[in-house]
């Protein structure tokens, strides 16, 4: 699936929606980004068990 994307200002790009789903992509996820042969690279990345993580924004949040 290709896509073309325009990158914004202070280079922010929006991924599409349709790579977002098929990816289980949802907001607050992290991204791995590289650069190999010219070419950008973004793997999706666990950083922390979603559930503790949202336990955690939680108690952060009660603050």
């Amino acid at each position: 699936m290709n896509k073309l994307l325009k990158v914004q200002s202070k280079g922010v790009i929006t991924i599409p929606k349709e790579i977002r789903e098929v990816l289980g992509l949802e907001e607050g996820d992290f991204l791995e980004i590289s650069f190999k042969n010219e070419k950008i690279i973004l793997e999706p990345i666990q950083v922390i068990n979603k559930e503790l993580q949202e336990k955690v924004f939680k108690q952060l949040n009660k603050k």
